[in-house]
């Protein structure tokens, strides 16, 4: 009985953190809402491959593309993709880092880029 209760305690435990993961929502359907919920959700080589795609650049996007009234950068690093971030962030003409420190709860998020 001991062993059960322990069991189902540890799957609960291990399920939490996947639980508590935000999900974005696109706005719109432009290019450049998509190119955002990409910076919050890719991994680095997945979003390589979509510049590649899109023929765009880090540099280019890193000073011209806004989600949700922020720099893509700052929008990645607030998503937790701080690998994504780093890279567009390391990009900008004028970098500005601000951290929160904040507990995120399961939220979704409308997302919308503009170019």
């Amino acid at each position: 009985m001991k062993l059960a209760s322990i069991l189902i305690l540890g799957a609960t435990l291990a399920a939490a953190p996947a639980l508590a993961q935000t999900r974005y929502v696109a706005a719109d359907n432009s290019l450049g809402t998509q190119l955002c919920i990409s910076a919050a959700t890719a991994t680095p080589i997945g979003m390589v491959m979509e510049l590649k795609e899109t023929h765009l650049s880090y540099h280019f996007l890193a000073n011209n593309l806004r989600c949700n009234d922020m720099s893509v950068g700052r929008f990645a690093a607030e998503a937790g993709n701080d690998r994504v971030a780093s890279q567009f962030l390391r990009r900008m003409k004028q970098q500005i880092e601000i951290k929160d420190i904040v507990a995120k709860a399961d939220v979704s998020l409308m997302v919308q880029g503009s170019l």
